[in-house]
C-alpha cells in the first residue's frame, strides 16, 4: 500500500520568539498604536504582602502546596533569599530544599520562612 503524504513544508510563523534568562522561549508580540498599555512590575506584585498572604492562604486552604512553595520562593527571591535566611538564623540549603519541588519542611521551618517573607 503506498504512503499518502498528508503534511507540507512548515511556513514561517509570523510569531517571534525571544530566549527568557532561564533559557526558556518567550513570545513577542506586535501591539498595535492605538492600544493603550500599561507597565507592568511583577516584582512589585510579589512584594506585596496583603496579596502574598491572599495567595499563600487560598494554596493552603486548596492543598497546593507546590504553588504555596513556587509563591513564597519567587517572594523571597525577590527580596533576596541569602540576606533573609543569614537574619532568621536558617541556613540558605535548608530553605532551598524547603522550597524545592520535592522539599518536605517542618512546621518549624515554614514558620521561619513565612517569618522572612514578613519581615520589613
Amino acid at each position: 500500500m503506498d504512503k499518502i503524504k498528508t503534511s507540507k513544508k512548515q511556513k514561517k510563523s509570523s510569531v517571534k520568539l525571544a530566549v527568557h534568562a532561564h533559557g526558556k522561549n518567550i513570545q513577542l508580540l506586535n501591539i498595535k498604536k492605538n492600544i493603550k498599555t500599561s507597565v507592568w512590575n511583577p516584582a512589585a506584585e510579589i512584594l506585596n504582602e496583603t496579596k502574598l498572604s491572599r495567595a499563600l492562604f487560598q494554596c493552603l486552604k486548596e492543598g497546593d502546596l507546590l504553588a504555596f512553595k513556587e509563591i513564597l520562593s519567587a517572594h523571597l527571591e525577590a527580596k533576596v533569599k541569602s540576606k533573609s535566611a543569614k537574619n532568621h538564623k536558617l541556613s540558605e540549603r535548608t530553605m532551598y530544599e524547603a522550597l524545592s519541588e520535592k522539599g518536605n519542611p517542618s512546621l518549624k521551618t515554614i514558620s521561619k520562612i513565612v517569618q522572612m517573607a514578613f519581615a520589613a
